[in-house]
């Protein structure tokens, strides 16, 4: 099993942060998955230590290089997942003669030919992306119904949870600092608060919300799930990130933004679908934000039904 941190193109640390989330969880699905199902031997090849879990066993090798490659090799796997945005083509072509491969590619924006027996990409939109395989014989398992949620969100069986007011989450870290921008505008609205202060959060940032939250907000500090909040929400205000499925598997009302270029591809397609997106993070309109709030709240059956033909494509089997 092998899962990396992503894209060094993707600028701020913190951004980078949420992509070697994403990946790590992923990575931590399917291999919860294949033990239950096999009994399979899952080996974690990690280039840093973030991730270290106590019950797996756990190598980190912080390049992708022939080094790298031959440590792998030494394994002796049977399958090898992928999922990093730092791996370049010659590298997956090169774990795909260790053993059967299996590549996560969420943008089809890294290779200029997909070398993997398996490609996943559970993206709304993974099936408008013109992939250029170089194995007739490549399975592709591609939209919602190949998602890999965490294993919480598996068989879910769903209710029509009422919940009250709105959740706020800006992933991991708050790299942008949108976090008290969000809480200076939810603040005059009459409703109940939840806001996530994710895992990378800095101890200066947290001091600062403290200061500027009033009785009507609730902070969660570092959650190990989200899923409890988004069930007593109404609305959760997120990037256009993997956290906008676990709100739609739950069948909650979505409010989107982005802070990444890989974003924007799922940002438009939400937007199709009738989500209410606040665009790029450089260009919300703070002062309406609140007014864009307060009628999404107004309408919710409006945009519960305009969101069915959205929620019925994730049928919570993970």
């Amino acid at each position: 099993m092998w899962k990396s941190d992503e894209n060094e193109d993707s600028s701020q640390n913190g951004t980078w942060q949420k992509y070697r989330v994403r990946s790590f969880f992923r990575c931590f699905s399917i291999s919860t998955a294949l033990e239950d199902l096999s009994g399979a031997e899952i080996v974690f090849v990690l280039n840093e230590s973030t991730f270290l879990l106590d019950n797996k066993k756990t190598i980190i090798s912080e390049k992708f290089d022939e080094d790298d490659i031959n440590m792998i090799s030494s394994l002796n796997p049977d399958l090898i997942i992928c999922d990093s945005y730092r791996a370049d083509s010659l590298y997956i072509r090169k774990l795909g003669l260790v053993a059967r491969l299996i590549l996560f590619d969420d943008n089809n924006d890294l290779h200029e030919k997909v070398y993997a027996d398996i490609l996943i990409n559970g993206n709304l939109y993974a099936t408008d992306l013109n992939y250029d395989f170089a194995k007739e014989t490549t399975i592709k398992l591609l939209g919602p119904q190949y998602l890999a949620m965490k294993p919480e969100y598996w068989n879910e069986q769903l209710q029509n949870s009422r919940g009250e007011g709105i959740l706020v989450t800006t992933g991991g870290s708050d790299p942008h600092r949108l976090m008290p921008k969000f809480i200076a505008k939810l603040k005059e609205l009459p409703i109940k608060k939840r806001i996530i202060i994710g895992p990378a959060y800095e101890e200066e940032e947290i001091l600062e919300i403290k200061k500027i939250v009033s009785d009507s907000f609730e902070i969660i500090h570092k959650p190990r799930s989200l899923k409890k909040y988004i069930e007593q929400s109404k609305i959760v205000l997120t990037a256009a990130s993997t956290t906008v499925y676990e709100v739609l598997t739950l069948r909650k009302i979505p409010i989107i933004y982005s802070v990444a270029k890989n974003q924007i591809m799922l940002e438009n397609t939400l937007k199709n679908y009738g989500v209410k997106s606040l665009g790029w993070y450089e260009e919300i309109n703070w002062e309406k934000f609140g007014e864009e709030i307060k009628m999404v709240l107004c309408k919710l059956s409006y945009f519960r039904e305009k969101l069915n033909k959205l929620y019925c494509k994730f049928d919570t089997k993970g």
